[in-house]
């Protein structure tokens, strides 16, 4: 079939006999990038629970539907190996490329949105853990890591961060929690003890 998609419409004066394979290295690209974007979810899916944006293809069957590019491409392919109408085959060309340029820039806007994501929750889970840890070590200070209360909202908020897929949300309210109890133990703390000069 040669899915009456023509593009009887659109100019085809500078496509020549090698355009299916610049069109098939075209095709290859976006199913790379296709491959990448579906992986970069994986990956996030295998991280954090609910990673917030990432982004998968809407039309599935973009690439390899029975509306496809890929089978669009064939489609023009084996008209062009039956001797049709080098018109034809040409604006049937320029058709594909532009319904190929548009599904590329998608899938790339999927790829750099789960790049995206990836990275800025990697950064806020490196942020929680970095700040558990400088609360712990204040905690140390202060002389009170060991406190029941201490021990126990430590050893939550480091087991959330710890073990992935890791929720962010709730993790983050954890190690808050930490840190207002380690903060109520600090000088500045209603009930501190007055220092030795105070009066």
């Amino acid at each position: 079939m040669f899915h009456g998609r023509t593009g009887d419409e659109l100019p085809a004066d500078d496509l020549g006999p090698d355009d299916l394979g610049a069109l098939t290295r075209t095709m290859a690209d976006i199913e790379h990038l296709a491959r990448s974007g579906s992986a970069l979810a994986a990956q996030a899916e295998g991280q954090f629970v609910a990673a917030p944006g990432l982004v998968e293809l809407a039309d599935t069957e973009c690439l390899d539907g029975p509306s496809g590019l890929r089978p669009w491409l064939d489609d023009l392919r084996a008209a062009r190996e039956a001797g049709r109408d080098e018109r034809d085959v040409a604006a049937g060309i320029a058709a594909w490329r532009l319904r190929a340029e548009s599904t590329r820039e998608i899938v790339r806007t999927m790829v750099d949105t789960n790049d995206r994501v990836i990275r800025e929750s990697t950064a806020l889970m490196s942020e929680l853990r970095h700040r558990l840890e400088g609360f712990q070590v204040k905690a140390g200070h202060l002389g009170v890591a060991e406190e029941p209360e201490l021990f126990r909202l430590h050893a939550a908020a480091q087991e959330a961060l710890g073990r992935p897929p890791v929720d962010l949300g709730p993790a983050a309210r954890l190690v808050a929690e930490y840190v207002a109890a380690v903060n109520r133990h600090g000088p500045d703390a209603p009930d501190a003890p007055a220092s030795p000069g105070a009066r």
